[in-house]
């Protein structure tokens, strides 16, 4: 039961975020409007039925209700979503517990996609969304389980694009928290 539980779970984390990349967000981002939304893609056969009954739109709305959702209208036209990357990294950034000089001139190829990301004047801002149960309370506890691949997706978004990276942010879906990430 316990790994239905969690093959469910991250189900409804995949549908989420499909939903979340396929938005039209010059739309206004309300409760209403997100169903319609989620009805025409349910219609056009992104979504079965019971896939998008498992999607939380009232969590969605409060993103958008938050001022970070907010950016993300602001700079819709700056956004990418899923965005993909392919990174080369030396051994000893990903495990710096391995002696640095045996594995000198090895690297290891990661793969990752970036949930939200977008240009202001400034730079980048990255955004992680998450779907774990969680409270408010819990956030920033486990905000801290997400450093690692946070800070890869810096350091991805800097070499690809050479251009800095001004804030990264989880947003934990189900207490409508965000949390700055490293």
């Amino acid at each position: 039961r316990k790994k239905e539980a969690t093959l469910a779970a991250t189900d409804i984390g995949s549908w989420t975020h499909l939903f979340l990349q396929r938005l039209d967000l010059t739309e206004n981002m309300d409760q209403s409007t997100l169903q319609n939304q989620l009805r025409h893609l349910t219609e056009r056969d992104i979504f079965k039925s019971e896939q998008a009954q498992a999607i939380d739109l009232e969590q969605i709305a409060k993103l958008f209700q938050h001022p970070l959702g907010q950016q993300i209208i602001a700079h819709k036209n700056h956004l990418h979503r899923e965005w993909p990357f392919t990174l080369a990294l030396p051994v000893g950034d990903i495990h710096p517990d391995l002696n640095e000089s045996d594995f000198q001139e090895e690297k290891i190829l990661l793969r990752g996609i970036i949930d939200c990301l977008f240009e202001t004047r400034e730079g980048m801002v990255i955004i992680d969304y998450k779907t774990d149960n969680i409270t408010n309370e819990d956030s920033r506890e486990r905000a801290r389980l997400y450093q690692s691949p946070m800070r890869i997706y810096n350091q991805a978004v800097e070499a690809i694009l050479r251009k800095p990276v001004i804030t990264t942010h989880l947003y934990f879906l189900k207490p409508a928290v965000a949390v700055e990430a490293g």
